[in-house]
């Protein structure tokens, strides 16, 4: 599959893609057709899965131009829900940071966070009510920022006690290999994630995001609410049991894939190619939300998709239900 990747990379370069762009999507396609040589398909079945390199460069490029024309997914637009004031706030770890990339490991419990980018060249955690920081575990070891309530700690408090707030800036220039975040009843507000893997999980915390860009996003809630706003990715995981996640401006390249109990899901100016949502009461409804594809399992939820460009059908895949139904209109 050398010889194919070769030839696409000739094809984006007559179709003038940027070297990043270039680079990015051989990558990804190594990465394909190495998971399907995994999968056990032979060099004959790769080259058939893939297909023509001229074809598929004309598709992306396609692709990308559709997208670069709609206004609606201009992230560059996309106000930060983060707002730093740190006048009442305590500095008790600073950092500093000697590369490009890091990762972050941050689980609170009861806790407030505000995280945000800034124009600083280390990293500065600040805290209000912390009553004793050797509660928690605060590193910065081999470019992994790891704040954690010590588990001996948790089992003392309740969930439901307020223990503390926490500000954590990073240098704006910084690219995380992992964002890992996982919340207990604490409020969250979090700008600037650019990663190549996005979990946050929350159990009766109320989290909001702005600005994502993740090769792979995961998001996995009980009963908190997440609301998100400018997201590039190529695949989305989300995980609601009886929470609701809203979403407005956001590019998933490849599949969205959605299990919800009770939660309910709204989408505005979003792109997908494959939706795969599977529900027991929870429903599902966009606005200008345009999959190229979609799968419904369910109880007793619904899809409504309420969109203006009539042009851009959307091919209903399956749709499994005892009383859920897709309308699209």
């Amino acid at each position: 599959m050398n010889k194919f990747l070769k030839d696409l990379e000739k094809e984006l370069k007559k179709l003038k893609f940027n070297e990043e762009d270039i680079k990015e999507i051989l990558e990804d396609h190594k990465e394909m057709i190495d998971a399907a040589k995994r999968e056990g398909l032979d060099e004959k079945e790769v080259e058939k899965k893939f297909g023509n390199p001229e074809k598929l460069a004309k598709e992306i490029h396609s692709d990308g131009t559709e997208l670069n024309n709609n206004e609606d997914y201009n992230f560059n637009n996309i106000d930060s829900c983060v707002e730093v004031d740190t006048a009442e706030f305590n500095l008790v770890k600073t950092f500093p940071v000697l590369s490009k990339s890091m990762s972050i490991d941050i689980s609170l419990v009861g806790d407030d966070l505000t995280f945000a980018k800034h124009d600083g060249e280390s990293i500065l955690i600040y805290e209000k009510g912390l009553k004793n920081i050797d509660e928690y575990t605060i590193s910065f070891n081999n470019d992994i920022l790891q704040v954690r309530k010590n588990k001996k700690m948790i089992k003392v408090f309740s969930f439901t006690i307020k223990n503390a707030e926490f500000v954590i800036l990073i240098p704006k220039n910084i690219k995380f290999n992992n964002f890992d975040y996982y919340t207990i009843s604490g409020s969250t507000t979090i700008d600037s994630v650019i990663s190549n893997n996005c979990a946050i999980k929350s159990t009766s915390g109320d989290v909001e995001i702005t600005n994502i860009n993740s090769k792979k996003v995961k998001i996995s809630t009980i009963s908190g609410d997440f609301e998100i706003s400018g997201v590039k990715t190529e695949s989305f995981e989300l995980s609601l049991i009886s929470g609701d996640l809203e979403m407005k401006k956001a590019l998933i390249q490849g599949d969205f894939d959605i299990n919800t109990v009770s939660g309910d899901i709204d989408l505005k100016n979003v792109e997908c190619h494959t939706v795969n949502f599977k529900t027991v009461s929870g429903d599902l409804e966009g606005k200008e939300f345009y999959p190229k594809e979609i799968a419904l399992k369910s109880v007793s939820g619904d899809v409504i998709i309420s969109n203006n460009n009539k042009n851009r059908e959307i091919h209903i895949l399956k749709e499994k239900s005892v009383s859920g139904e897709i309308v699209i209109k």
